[in-house]
């Protein structure tokens, strides 16, 4: 009898755990806390992970005229293949990505409504990470990493 929910209890805390392809963390709460999740998914390789801090609202009205229209089942599924798509395209750079961001330290963030900036410092000097508040959480701005 405790066998199934001994064995449902453990896929569950798996599931919890691996969450999306960056164990089971992804856009936080702060700016900080995404840049964060940035950094240690560029530098543990993670081209999923770092696919999924990014917010691909924005692309995704550009290229659907009827964005609005979309139920949101759809809207769902659209931003997660374009996630996908990215997670594929940064596969191959992410050696270069990783060397890019080595290092790096969070700065200060500067938050102004749903908008933010983070400072990182890295071994090229100061880069500045710009956010967006998609309901409590804060992601990537940009959709797209080039």
């Amino acid at each position: 009898m405790w066998k199934p929910v001994i064995a449902i209890a453990a896929a569950v805390m798996v599931a919890a755990l691996l969450g999306c392809g960056q164990g089971g963390k992804g856009a936080a709460k702060t700016p900080e806390g995404t840049a964060k999740a940035f950094l240690a998914a560029v530098q543990a390789g993670e081209a999923e992970g770092v696919a999924a801090l990014y917010d691909y609202a924005e692309d995704a009205k550009r290229q659907n005229e009827n964005w609005d229209d979309i139920p949101k089942g759809q809207q769902d599924l659209i931003l997660k293949e374009e996630a996908k798509r990215n997670a594929e395209s940064l596969e191959a750079g992410m050696t270069q990505l990783a060397a890019q961001w080595e290092d790096a330290k969070v700065g200060t963030a500067q938050v102004n409504g749903e908008t933010a900036t983070v400072t990182v410092d890295t071994a090229q000097g100061s880069q500045t990470l710009e956010l967006v508040q998609r309901g409590d959480k804060w992601y990537l701005a940009g959709g797209v990493v080039r």
